[in-house]
């Protein structure tokens, strides 16, 4: 006869609710241990699940836009100060600060205002004039050049392509009042190596201060097409699934879609050693990831100050917070091992 003093009920089988006793770690069970919910349940839970979890960015869409006009100065002088900090301490020779000391955050998704502030700083660029190039941007809220246009006064391309998206940001932008007098140009157009470098000479764009991608799939393959750009500071999405030493992108396909690409989503874009590879082959140094593991942060070469750390990827890498729920990144690789990867 089977001891269950060595089990747990981890599931209950209630109205439908599966009952099934399975063997459980020692620590002392809690009600969300002992029910498996209903297909149904389930799929309410995951939207309340996701409601809960998007529920300070909701708030931050409905309450910072009536502060706005209130913190704008202050978070601007601020910046600039904080900007002037960093460019001190390398002139003093003092030991410069990690990524993750600068991190704060504004528009961005985690705190990569911060650390483009402190590298942009130190790359020397003009903090109340710059020019920015961000493609895959969404609505526009949340993204890596909103807080530089927004509080600094800087002008520039956003290019989005989710036709709906790009026209929410560029009426944004428009009617915003810190943007609605600044050369701002919102570009719906899909983005693909072929037509790349098309946009930006129909779009004239200069040498840049910031360049920075995320399109979920073909970031690598577009930024190794991209040329005359001359960014100061790039920033590129990663995907940790693949581990900090693979060499590996996913393979080339114009009409690529995350979404569809695997059920996990997680068979998209190219590792971090894959960009810190392409970075260094187009004259740019790795300057570290963010803390949530998502994007990765390069300084063009000849604008690295003395003493700007050497950065190696196995220690910087960080795995992406928003697929912690499918295991350690080792776990989150073996799902999509399967599928075509292309050495770098």
């Amino acid at each position: 006869m089977t001891n269950y003093s060595e089990y747990i009920v981890k599931w209950a089988e209630i109205d439908g609710w599966n009952f099934k006793p399975t063997q459980y770690s020692t620590r002392m069970p809690t009600w969300k241990n002992h029910l498996k919910l209903s297909p149904e349940m389930a799929a309410l839970k995951t939207r309340w699940k996701r409601w809960r979890r998007t529920l300070p960015g909701r708030m931050r869409r409905i309450v910072f836009p009536a502060l706005e006009p209130v913190l704008r100065s202050p978070l601007r002088t601020w910046m600039r100060r904080r900007g002037a900090r960093y460019v001190e301490w390398v002139r003093q020779g003092r030991p410069l600060p990690s990524l993750a000391e600068t991190e704060f955050k504004v528009y961005s998704q985690n705190g990569e205002d911060g650390i483009l502030l402190y590298l942009l700083s130190l790359a020397g660029a003009n903090l109340d004039g710059g020019r920015f190039l961000e493609i895959g941007i969404q609505d526009g809220w949340e993204c890596n050049c909103a807080n530089l246009a927004k509080n600094l006064g800087w002008e520039g391309w956003f290019v989005e392509g989710n036709p709906t998206d790009a026209e929410r940001a560029r009426a944004a932008y428009r009617n915003h009042p810190a943007t609605k007098g600044l050369d701002i140009r919102v570009i719906g157009h899909y983005v693909t190596r072929e037509n790349v470098n098309a946009l930006l000479d129909a779009q004239g764009i200069p040498p840049l201060d910031l360049f920075s991608i995320d399109i979920d799939g073909m970031d690598w393959w577009v930024w190794k097409e991209m040329r005359g750009l001359g960014a100061k500071v790039v920033v590129v999405e990663y995907n940790s699934a693949f581990g900090p030493e693979r060499e590996v992108t996913v393979e080339y396909h114009p009409t690529f879609d995350r979404l569809a690409a695997h059920p996990s989503k997680l068979y998209y874009g190219a590792s971090l050693a894959a960009f810190v590879k392409l970075g260094r082959e187009k004259g740019y140094r790795f300057a570290g990831v963010d803390t949530g593991g998502v994007n990765a942060f390069f300084i063009r070469e000849d604008l690295a100050p003395p003493g700007f750390p050497e950065v190696f990827v196995r220690e910087a890498f960080r795995e992406n917070w928003a697929q912690r729920g499918q295991g350690s990144p080792g776990e989150q690789f073996d799902l999509i091992r399967h599928l075509h990867l292309v050495e770098v």
